[in-house]
């Protein structure tokens, strides 16, 4: 195995383990065309003593140092760590290793790869491998040097729907910030994040998921083009799931790091069929939607095509619905999420959009939109009733607190959000965000009389099934099911004692005090699951209460029972009644 000090170009030839998965892709990448700083890489053998190997590799970092930067202390450089077990099956060390910025000057230049070096050797990363029941079996340390770059924007963008696995081909998810990409990376939420896309013979086009920073519309069709080609390059070169992190600077993209994630957690409830549903090979959304079409409980008008449908059939049934009004496109396939959705503004342009995507295997479903006012999720089991409520959209990346009802046998309890909540509203036109007034008592009651007679029929329905949950929209007239999903048992027990401590990230578990009771918070925009899935281990063994702020059936809430985990809600910010005993 190599040692000692080498160009970034250098190492793509070499392809030594040594050198980390960081290393060996951006090397590749560079030698591939793809645009990466240059730099180069100072290799460690970890049962050598450091100090002897670091006064040998002394005069060739200086000369690479001074080939790389001239003899300007001016020019800062980024150092950063690259591990052979970095970024492999079943560990990703996100953050974990240490990296340092606006390093300037020889001497701060060996201090900063002293720190990288001796990083592998610290609690964090010892924690870490114990979360994850392995042990740090590691020879070799590289330490990366390129120069700093100060972009204008920055990010993360990715071919893959994480956590389940889906690659999906032809669209990128890009989240991206203003400035350096260290806050978006340590869970500040001060990005926006796109689907992004490019039709058959058309230019690259997007459409915002969370949209927090203003851009010119140029600047942002520009840098989404950009990272969009990225995103696909690699994906060419290092296979679909590929993920990037990218600078845009003087109007150019450069690509920071290059992952490949490959790993896939287990989740300890193994999905078993829903028995209400017939078996078919046309995937859990279609057989859910028509389900609830033909049961009276989506009462817009609808059609459902089995995969393997031609344009001629669809063209020939489109005119059943409203023909002027704005039609969504969905698409549904067997154990595949992340499909594209799409509003079109009439039956025309969702039939020019089929035409343009439509994937063989893709079952559809066309109905006419929606304006969707409020976002639901129902849980039942035989003896309780949970439903929660927010205005406006609710996806995975929400972080609106949710109204909750929770009716038992003998009580019914309401947790209602005490203030103003902004909301995101979606239709052809894009996103809306406009601030919506609490809930409010009578409401609320009004609303779980509304609910009440539908979940009777769902439980009577489904009841070889329960427990499940059920996710529905209501545009203030009518309620209409998207979809539901199994679940484990959830108990009824709500309270909190004791101090909390929130994890938000992986570095807040270093500062966990092994007693306080966990406020589960994760920081991850919509797409980036699959990082929700390192926090498992560690919150399997702190055998303390973890806790929810944004609904017990969120998409976090949800992913924690799937891995064996039952958190609990925190009504922190929520007035609390008793309306009447139990009414089941």
């Amino acid at each position: 195995m190599f040692t000692g000090v080498i160009s970034l170009q250098q190492t793509a030839g070499a392809r030594c383990g040594a050198f980390g998965s960081k290393v060996n892709l951006l090397s590749m990448a560079m030698a591939r065309g793809l645009p990466v700083l240059p730099g180069f890489c100072v290799t460690f053998e970890l049962m050598e003593n450091y100090v002897q190997q670091l006064r040998r590799f002394s005069p060739m970092i200086r000369r690479a140092y001074e080939d790389l930067c001239g003899r300007s202390v001016s020019v800062p450089v980024i150092v950063r760590s690259s591990c052979e077990l970095e970024d492999t099956e079943y560990l990703l060390f996100p953050g974990v290793f240490q990296s340092l910025h606006h390093v300037g000057g020889f001497d701060a230049l060996l201090d900063a790869i002293g720190q990288c070096c001796r990083s592998v050797y610290t609690r964090r990363v010892e924690q870490y491998m114990r979360l994850h029941h392995r042990a740090l079996e590691c020879q070799y340390f590289t330490v990366l040097v390129q120069p700093e770059l100060q972009p204008s924007y920055s990010g993360v963008a990715s071919s893959f729907i994480p956590l389940h696995g889906r690659p999906e081909d032809g669209i990128a998810l890009v989240q991206f910030t203003e400035g350096s990409n260290q806050a978006l990376l340590q869970g500040a939420r001060d990005f926006s994040s796109y689907t992004v896309f490019q039709k058959p013979g058309s230019e690259v086009d997007y459409r915002p998921i969370h949209k927090q920073t203003a851009l010119d519309p140029e600047v942002e069709r520009e840098v989404l083009r950009q990272v969009y080609a990225l995103v696909r390059a690699s994906s060419a070169q290092f296979g679909p799931g590929s993920s990037i992190e990218w600078g845009f600077c003087q109007n150019k993209t450069v690509v920071f790091q290059i992952r490949n994630i490959r790993f896939q957690p287990e989740p300890a409830n193994v999905s078993r069929g829903i028995t209400s549903f017939p078996v078919s090979e046309q995937g859990f959304k279609f057989q859910a939607m028509q389900y609830f079409h033909e049961h009276g409980l989506f009462p817009a008008k609808a059609l459902f095509f089995d995969s393997h449908t031609g344009m001629e059939q669809i063209r020939n049934r489109i005119g059943t619905i409203d023909g002027t009004k704005p039609v969504t496109v969905r698409f549904s396939v067997k154990n595949q999420i992340g499909l594209p959705r799409y509003f079109a503004k009439n039956c025309e342009d969702a039939l020019g959009y089929l035409e343009e995507n439509l994937r063989d295997e893709w079952a559809v479903i066309l109905y006419n939109s929606i304006h969707v006012r409020a976002s639901f999720e129902l849980y039942l089991d035989a003896q309780q009733l949970i439903l929660e409520h927010v205005p406006g959209m609710w996806e995975s990346d929400s972080i609106l607190y949710a109204d909750a009802v929770c009716q038992t046998e003998t009580q019914t309890d309401f947790w209602l959000a005490k203030n103003v909540r902004m909301a995101r509203f979606e239709d052809e036109d894009g996103n809306i965000w406009q601030q919506v007034p609490p809930l409010g008592r009578a409401k609320a009651v009004g609303l779980l009389e509304a609910v009440a007679p539908i979940a009777a029929q769902l439980r009577k329905d489904f009841a070889a099934d329960l427990p499940l949950n059920f996710h529905f929209v209501g545009d203030g007239a009518r309620f209409y099911f998207l979809n539901c999903r199994l679940s484990a048992k959830i108990r009824s027990g709500i309270g909190m004692t004791g101090k909390l401590h929130r994890i938000a990230s992986l570095g807040d578990i270093e500062d966990w005090d092994g007693v306080s009771s966990i406020l589960f918070e994760p920081s991850l925009a919509r797409g980036e699951e699959i990082f929700l899935a390192e926090f498992i281990p560690f919150l399997k063994q702190a055998k303390v209460p973890v806790y929810v702020s944004f609904g017990i059936l969120s998409h976090p809430a949800i992913m924690l029972r799937e891995f064996g985990i039952e958190p609990q809600p925190l009504y922190s910010c929520h007035n609390h009644f008793v309306e009447r005993k139990g009414k089941l």
